[in-house]
């Protein structure tokens, strides 16, 4: 993702414009963010920017679409999220296969 592309960027739950965090660590090359976050000037919500890539879904859903890497980049950057909902997915997903 490019520094200048994150003037385009709206939170996904509010609408408005979201800007780097300074309180989150933050990787670049050049004009490129690799690591960093993403956070909504008006409620805070947080996305994380993982391999230059914007992940723009809700928190609570990381561990459904994160892999392991992705997720440890996440801890790193402080970003948490529930284990319970992926458990919950795993299980419902068993039982259809039943």
């Amino acid at each position: 993702m490019k520094l200048s592309q994150i003037s385009l960027l709206r939170c996904i739950d509010c609408r408005s414009r979201l800007a780097l965090s300074d309180s989150h660590p933050l990787h670049t090359i050049g004009e490129n963010i690799e690591i960093g976050v993403l956070m909504c000037d008006a409620c805070g919500h947080t996305f994380p920017v993982i391999k230059g890539v914007g992940v723009f879904f809700k928190q609570n859903l990381y561990p459904l679409f994160l892999n392991s890497t992705e997720k440890e980049i996440c801890a790193t950057l402080g970003l948490k999220y529930d284990n319970k909902i992926a458990a919950r997915y795993d299980e419902a997903v068993l039982n259809v296969k039943k």
